[in-house]
C-alpha cells in the first residue's frame, strides 16, 4: 500500500497491485479530455467505492457540485505519487 495525500489534502492508501489490471489499463486508454466516462469506473478500481465516494465529497462545492476538474487534478496527483517516477 502506498499512502498518497494530495495538495489539496485528500488522503487515500492505493494498493499499488490494482495499477497491474489491463481492464485498468484500457480504461485509462481510452479516457482523454473529451472523452471521461470511464472516470467513475477508474476511480472505482483505483480507490474503491468508499475512496471514490470521499473523493466526491472531498472537491464537492459549496452549490453541491462535484467539479470534473478538481477529480482530474486528485487523479493526475494520486498517479504522480504512486508511480514515484517509476518507469
Amino acid at each position: 500500500m502506498t499512502e498518497v495525500i494530495t495538495a489539496s489534502g485528500f488522503a487515500v492508501d492505493i494498493d499499488e497491485a490494482v495499477l497491474d489490471d489491463i481492464e485498468l489499463l484500457d480504461m485509462l486508454m481510452e479516457t482523454s479530455k473529451d472523452n471521461v466516462r470511464h472516470l467513475p469506473a477508474i476511480l472505482g478500481k483505483l480507490l474503491g467505492e468508499e475512496g471514490k465516494r470521499r473523493l466526491y465529497e472531498h472537491v464537492r462545492t459549496p452549490e453541491g457540485r462535484v467539479p470534473y476538474g478538481a477529480i482530474d487534478r486528485e487523479l493526475t496527483e494520486i498517479f504522480s505519487a504512486v508511480n514515484g517516477g517509476k518507469n
